[in-house]
């Protein structure tokens, strides 16, 4: 029916592996656990072999338990833990 069901926004960097940086994805509520997010995940990949990209990042708040499963689903491991303190 043409409905946006969700989204998958990315930059590429100009790094010695060119990295894919993910800035946002999101999954209407409504659509949600149909397996909508991997779909987005495998299209970003093969979009990325035809650029020559062979690595993804992003960042993940520590709360959203929900998107870090789904990632860790697809292979996506943590690699830094960012910490920061109000003064």
């Amino acid at each position: 029916n043409g409905e946006i069901v969700g989204q998958l926004t990315f930059d590429v960097l100009d790094d010695y592996s060119k990295t894919t940086w993910i800035i946002l994805t999101t999954v209407n509520e409504n659509c949600r656990n149909r397996g909508i997010y991997s779909m987005l995940h495998k299209y970003l990949y093969r979009t990325m072999l035809k650029i020559g990209s062979r690595k993804v990042a992003s960042h993940v708040h520590i709360d959203n338990k929900e998107i870090q499963a789904s990632q860790r689903k697809l292979g996506y491991k943590q690699v830094y833990i960012r910490t920061e303190k109000e003064i």
